[in-house]
């Protein structure tokens, strides 16, 4: 999958990309801001890949124990610029990765243009003001960790207790006009991620049937330690990019590359004793594949227009590589409206205070998800800040904290809109219910467990969060419908939508 905000491959099974935070998005159900009118994307691919769920993944993913995928490494030094604008990213990030935020997975994926990236996720509070052995055994279908406590109190806040609104009726939303183009190096890494997947499927020239290195492959693939098969260690159609060996436990590709179609190939490899899971750490394991299918991994200057004809909604080649760069560009727009918005939000009222635990409570679950993902791609939170943001761990759990408090500010103004304007349909727990639906989790205590562990919180408090949540959605929905747009550049001063 391909993040089309910076231009990096990402793994399936995620939903925000965790170089620069942009929403890994499919290309339906756009939804504009303001009062801009409704346009369909000029480019659509005769197969879309379909919007990953959140990292750490919900569901099946291709890419899965103990086949880990591991953090794609920055190469060469960052500059100081480059600095400057991953933290700048940062507080898209702590909110962008929204593991949380996708527990509304309908509303912010159709309302991503007004408020996707700012509802933050369910927290764990600190010890204080804990609730009683008593009590929490009473919650045991929804508990978290054994080890935490947690403050059942922490989300009965009212948000105007907090809040002095202003003007709310009609918002600007700033947008630079230069934060809504696409450099040339991004294009072409969309439209060749495009055609390779789309190349799955050549025939003719570009048919094979032996692995050469650089190919993808199609596999069934089992593994078996000591005899037996362990959990985790099989699949069934699954491809594999030969040339991203690196991504998996050493080894697992080797003997692939020179198989033909139809051959079975072993191979034995040996996992790392710091591997994320304890059971599986330092031992050696065999796995065994069978050849599906291979496929020539395409680009745009390998292809000509028949090609694209046949798997595009584009009669050329100068036409598909247009109407990607339209897409990217229009989406490049969404994510300047999103941070337009948010800016905007902060205008429309003053915080005089947090309510009490509630943004110790943000950062640390964000510091949670942190650690969950180092644990899970088997580096460390300094290897993480490093790798993923060009930061330190000290200046990464900075940033977090800045970020919070930010976002805390503009998820208190939002529920205080809806708490004016009465915006609380009743419609909480039939959304609920469609999530989990959609993300294909089978109750709503397993999805309450999946994100405790994640963020180390007890799953009532994810339930209670997400009330609020849900509200503040209504609330941006309600302000984006009330909003203007005004363009803005260096050069001049700025048009009105």
């Amino acid at each position: 999958m391909f993040c089309s905000n910076c231009g990096k491959n990402v793994p399936d099974g995620i939903r925000f990309c965790p170089a620069c935070g942009a929403e890994i998005v499919t290309l339906d159900d756009e939804k504009e801001l303001g009062k801009e009118t409704e346009k369909e994307s000029p480019y659509m691919p005769a197969e879309i890949p379909t919007a990953a769920l959140p990292a750490p993944e919900l569901v099946e993913s291709k890419y899965r124990e103990p086949i880990m995928i591991q953090p794609d490494l920055h190469n060469g030094e960052y500059t100081e610029d480059d600095r400057k604008d991953i933290k700048k990213s940062i507080a898209m990030i702590i909110v962008g990765f929204v593991a949380m935020a996708a527990c509304i997975a309908v509303p912010l994926y159709i309302h991503r243009d007004a408020w996707s990236f700012d509802l933050t996720n369910g927290f764990a509070v600190k010890e204080n003001n804990t609730a009683s052995d008593d009590e929490l055994k009473d919650k045991k279908d929804l508990e978290g960790p054994a080890d935490k406590k947690y403050n059942v109190n922490v989300f009965s806040y009212r948000a105007l207790d907090y809040v002095t609104l202003g003007d709310y009726s009609s918002l600007t939303v700033e947008v630079d006009k230069n934060d809504c183009t696409v450099d040339d190096a991004t294009l072409y890494n969309y439209v060749d991620q495009q055609i390779a997947e789309a190349s799955r499927n050549a025939g003719g020239d570009h048919a094979k049937t032996y692995v050469g290195q650089g190919d993808e492959v199609l596999v069934d693939y089992e593994g078996k330690i000591d005899g037996t098969v362990f959990e985790g260690g099989s699949a069934s159609d699954v491809w594999l990019d030969t040339d991203n060996a690196a991504a998996y436990v050493e080894g697992f590709m080797d003997n692939l590359v020179g198989a033909y179609i139809g051959d079975t190939v072993e191979q034995e490899v040996t996992f790392p004793d710091n591997y994320s899971s304890p059971e599986l750490a330092g031992k050696k394991a065999v796995f065994t594949f069978q050849v599906k299918s291979v496929a020539e991994k395409l680009t745009h200057e390998m292809v000509d227009d028949v090609f694209i004809s046949d798997n595009f909604d584009a009669d050329t080649l100068e036409e598909f590589i247009a109407n990607a760069r339209k897409t990217l560009e229009k989406e490049a727009e969404d994510n300047a409206k999103i941070n337009g918005m948010g800016a905007a939000v902060l205008k429309a009222g003053e915080v005089s205070s947090f309510p009490e635990g509630v943004a110790e409570a943000m950062e640390e679950s964000q510091i949670s998800y942190y650690r969950y993902y180092a644990e899970q791609n088997n580096i460390s939170m300094e290897e993480l800040a490093n790798t993923y943001y060009g930061l330190s761990e000290e200046e990464l759990l900075s940033q977090t904290k800045e970020s919070a408090q930010q976002n805390l500010k503009q998820q208190l103004i939002l529920e205080a809109v809806a708490e004016q304007e009465k915006l609380d349909d009743g419609g909480f727990q039939q959304h609920l219910s469609e999530t989990i639906k959609l993300e294909g989790i089978n109750s709503e205590k397993e999805y309450y467990e999946r994100y405790s562990e994640i963020y180390g919180m007890d799953g009532e408090l994810v339930k209670q969060y997400l009330q609020k949540q849900y509200l503040a959605n209504l609330a941006s929905d309600y302000l984006a419908e009330r909003a203007e747009i005004s363009y803005t550049s260096a050069d001049d001063s700025g048009d009105k939508d």
